[in-house]
C-alpha cells in the first residue's frame, strides 16, 4: 500500500508506513475494529456490511483551519498475540464478541487516562496522548493508560475462559518523541515507528516504554531496564524499560529550601492571623511552574511544630469530579474515610451524634464524596464550611489547595465563600496557583482581605547556594546555571539530567563536569512548558511563537510584522495578557522607537520555537532579518550580525528539510 504522506510502497497488511511512520489509510470495520480488505462488503472477521463501518481517521476532512504543527507526543501500540490461531479455532460470532468485549474496553481504559485512539487495525491499537492538545503529564497518563488496559484484559479473559475456555495475550509499547501532525490528521515521524518495534519485542503481557517516556514517568511508575532491542530499520540498539508497578518509587528528597525566607514569614504571619481572630485566612501563593510554590508550602507546614492539623487537596486537570475533587480529599481525610468505610458514618463521628445538624451536612458533603445525590451549591458550601469549623474546633485547621489554576469556577466561588463566612474557627487556607489565575479569577489574586504571595526567580547566589546542596558542595559554571534563570525546579532538573547524560560524574568524592556537550531541555521541563503553552489562545501562542523567532529579547513591531493581520492588530492587548501570565516582560526600554520585551524564562522561548515547523520557522527569520534590515536604514550595518544570525539560521532549517535549493 502507498503510503499517502511520502509515497512510499509498503508491504502488503503494514499499518504503518516502513519509511516515515505514518498511518496508512486502511478502511477498518466498525463491528470489531478489524482492517477491512479492499473493495470488501463484509468484514472477513465478524460479517458486519462494509457500509456500517466509519471511515478512517485519515479519509476525514481536516478541521476549518487546521494547519501542519510539530509536537512531541507519546504513542501507544497494543496489539493481540496468537489471534490468528485464536481467529482459526473459533466461531466467528464468537470471535465477533471476545474482539468487540476487547476494543470496547481498550477504549475505555485509554480514553479514561485523556487518550485519544488513533485507530483500530484489525487486532491492533494504536493511541496518542499530545496530538490533540498538549500536556505537561501526558508521558504519565499514557503509561497509566497502559497499565489499565492491562488490568482490563484481565477481567475480560476471566470472563473469556469461563465461557470459551480461551484467553487473549497483549503486548504494548509506549514511546515519546516528536512529530508532525498534518491538517488532515497524518501523524509522521520515527516515534510512531519505534512505538510499533516496542510492542513488537514486548513479551505477552507486559508493557515496553522507550527513553524518552521513562525520563518523564520514571517518578510515577517503578520500571526495571531490559536487555535494549535490535529493531528492524534503526541504525542503534533502542533502550527500553518495562513497567513493573505504577506505585511510584521511594521519593527522592525535597528540593532544599533556598531563598524563601521572606514568603515563609508571610504564611507565618497569616496563620498566626487566623489562630488569634479565630476566623478563617486565606493565602494566595502564586507562582510560575518550578518556582517552589509546593516547596514553599512544604516547608511552612513543616515548621508548624505540629500545632494545626494540616490536610491538602489538589485540583486535576483532568477526570471525573473535577468540580469539588480537591475539597473531598480534604473531606476524606478529616473524617478518615478509608477504603470500603461507609462515609456518613465516618463523618457523624467528626460532626457528633447529638449535632442537631449533622444529617443536613452529611447530605451536603455525601455529594461531593460522589457517594450521595447532587446538593445545591449553597448547601455544599455551608456542610463544608461547618465541617472544617467543627475539624478547628479543638486545633487550628491549615487546608492546602494545589493547582488552583485548574480549579472549576464552583470550586472557586467556594473558597471565596469559606473566606467570608468561616468567622468562628482558626482555619487558614493556602492556595496554590500559577499566574494563569489572574485570568481565570482576578479578585483572588488581589491582596484585599487576604495574602497574597508571589514567588520570583532566585537571585544567582541562591542557584548557587541550591547547585551546592544538590551536588555536596560542588558548584556549576555560570553558563549552565543560565540555563535554568533562577527555577528552582528548572535547576533540579538539568542537575538530573546532567548526570543521567554522564555530562556530570562523581569522581574522588566530588562532581566533576566531563565532556564539552551543550545542556539541552530536561524533557521534563519541556514537556511542563509545551503543555502550559499549548493552553494559550491560539492568537497568544502565535504571538509567543513568533517572538521565540527573533530571541530572548523581542521588539514589539518585529511581532507584529510577523503575526497574522488579525493577531497584530491587537497585539498591545495580547502582550498585556502574556505579560500577567508571567510569559513575557517589557524591558522597559526602546531600541529605535520599538519597546523591547524578553521572555520570562529563556526555556520558555526554547519550547516556544521548538513547537514550530522548521519550515515555519525558516521563514520566519528570513522575514525578521529582512524587518530589521529596513527597519534599521542607515544604521544596519550596526545590525549586519544579527541580520546574518537569522539569514544563517533560515538557511541552516532549508538544509535540514533537504531544500538544496
Amino acid at each position: 500500500m502507498t503510503c499517502a504522506a511520502c509515497g512510499h510502497a509498503n508491504r502488503a497488511g503494514a499499518r504503518f508506513c516502513d519509511a516515515c511512520g505514518a498511518p496508512l489509510a486502511v478502511a477498518a470495520c466498525g463491528g470489531c475494529g478489524s482492517e477491512l480488505r479492499p473493495g470488501a462488503r463484509f468484514c472477513d472477521n465478524c460479517g458486519m456490511p462494509v457500509a456500517a463501518a466509519p471511515a478512517s481517521p485519515a479519509t476525514l476532512a481536516p478541521p476549518p483551519g487546521a494547519t501542519d504543527r510539530r509536537r512531541r507526543i507519546t504513542v501507544l501500540f497494543a496489539d493481540l498475540a496468537g489471534s490468528t490461531a485464536m481467529q482459526e479455532a473459533l466461531d466467528p460470532e464468537t470471535v465477533r464478541r471476545m474482539m468487540g468485549r476487547w476494543t470496547e474496553a481498550m477504549r475505555a481504559a485509554i480514553e479514561a487516562h485523556g487518550g485519544l485512539i488513533d485507530h483500530f487495525a484489525g487486532d491492533g491499537i494504536v493511541a496518542t496522548w499530545g496530538a490533540a492538545a498538549v500536556r505537561e503529564d501526558d508521558a504519565v497518563r499514557a503509561v497509566r493508560g497502559a497499565w489499565a488496559m492491562r488490568t482490563a484484559l484481565d477481567a475480560i479473559n476471566g470472563e473469556l475462559q469461563q465461557r470459551f475456555g480461551e484467553r487473549l495475550r497483549m503486548r504494548t509499547g509506549v514511546h515519546t518523541g516528536d512529530v508532525v501532525i498534518s491538517a488532515d490528521g497524518f501523524i509522521v515521524g520515527d516515534t510512531m515507528n519505534t512505538a510499533a518495534r516496542l510492542e513488537q519485542n514486548a513479551p505477552e503481557g507486559e508493557v515496553l516504554v522507550g527513553p524518552l517516556t521513562w525520563r518523564l514517568v520514571r517518578d510515577h511508575a517503578q520500571l526495571e531496564p531490559v536487555d535494549p532491542i535490535v529493531a528492524k530499520g534503526k541504525r542503534e540498539e533502542l533502550p527500553a524499560w518495562r513497567i513493573a508497578s505504577l506505585q511510584a518509587p521511594a521519593a527522592a528528597p525535597a528540593i532544599p529550601f533556598v531563598g524563601r525566607e521572606a514568603e515563609l514569614a508571610r504564611l507565618r504571619v497569616a496563620f498566626e492571623e487566623a489562630v488569634a481572630t479565630r476566623r478563617c485566612q486565606l493565602a494566595v501563593v502564586l507562582g510560575s511552574p518550578g518556582l517552589g510554590k509546593s516547596r514553599l508550602a512544604e516547608q511552612f507546614a513543616a515548621g508548624l511544630a505540629g500545632r494545626p492539623r494540616i490536610v491538602r487537596g489538589s485540583c486535576p486537570a483532568y477526570g471525573e469530579g473535577m468540580t469539588y475533587a480537591p475539597v473531598a480529599e480534604v473531606v476524606r481525610d478529616l473524617a478518615g474515610i478509608g477504603h470500603g468505610d461507609d462515609p456518613a458514618t465516618r463523618l457523624l463521628a467528626v460532626l457528633g451524634p447529638d449535632d442537631p445538624q449533622g444529617a443536613r451536612v452529611i447530605a451536603g458533603l455525601l455529594g461531593i464524596l460522589g457517594a450521595g445525590e447532587q446538593t445545591p451549591a449553597e448547601e455544599t458550601f455551608w456542610a463544608v464550611r461547618t465541617l472544617l469549623a467543627r475539624a478547628a474546633g479543638e486545633r487550628p485547621l491549615v487546608v492546602v489547595f494545589d493547582d488552583l489554576h485548574w480549579a472549576a469556577p464552583q470550586f472557586l466561588d467556594l473558597v471565596e465563600h469559606v473566606e467570608a463566612w468561616l468567622t468562628d474557627a482558626p482555619v487558614l487556607v493556602v492556595a496554590l496557583a500559577r499566574p494563569e489565575l489572574r485570568e481565570i479569577r482576578e479578585a483572588l489574586t488581589r491582596p484585599r482581605g487576604h495574602t497574597v504571595v508571589e514567588l520570583d526567580v532566585l537571585a544567582a547566589a541562591e542557584s548557587e547556594r541550591l547547585v551546592e546542596k544538590l551536588l555536596d558542595g560542588t558548584s556549576l559554571p555560570p553558563s549552565v546555571l543560565e540555563i535554568a534563570a533562577g527555577n528552582p525546579l528548572f535547576l533540579t532538573e538539568l542537575v538530573r539530567m546532567l548526570v543521567d547524560d554522564g555530562i556530570l560524574e562523581h569522581r574522588a568524592g566530588a562532581w566533576v563536569l566531563v565532556g564539552d556537550a551543550e545542556p539541552a531541555i530536561p524533557a521534563t521541563i519541556s514537556a511542563l512548558l509545551a503543555g502550559r503553552l499549548q493552553r494559550l489562545p491560539d492568537d497568544e501562542r502565535a504571538i509567543v511563537e513568533r517572538a521565540a523567532v527573533v530571541g530572548r529579547q523581542f521588539y514589539r513591531g518585529a511581532v507584529a510584522e510577523l503575526a497574522p493581520a488579525a493577531v497584530a492588530s491587537t497585539l498591545d492587548r495580547h502582550l498585556e495578557t502574556l505579560r500577567r501570565k508571567e510569559l513575557v516582560e517589557p524591558e522597559g526600554v526602546y531600541w529605535m522607537d520599538e519597546p523591547i520585551y524578553r521572555f520570562h524564562h529563556v526555556l520558555i522561548r526554547d519550547a516556544a520555537y521548538e513547537g514550530l515547523l522548521k519550515e515555519a520557522r525558516a521563514t520566519l527569520h528570513e522575514r525578521f532579518a529582512t524587518w530589521l534590515e529596513r527597519k534599521a536604514g542607515e544604521l544596519a550595518g550596526e545590525h549586519e550580525e544579527v541580520i546574518a544570525f537569522h539569514l544563517e539560521q533560515a538557511h541552516a532549517l532549508r538544509l535540514a528539510l533537504n531544500a538544496r535549493d
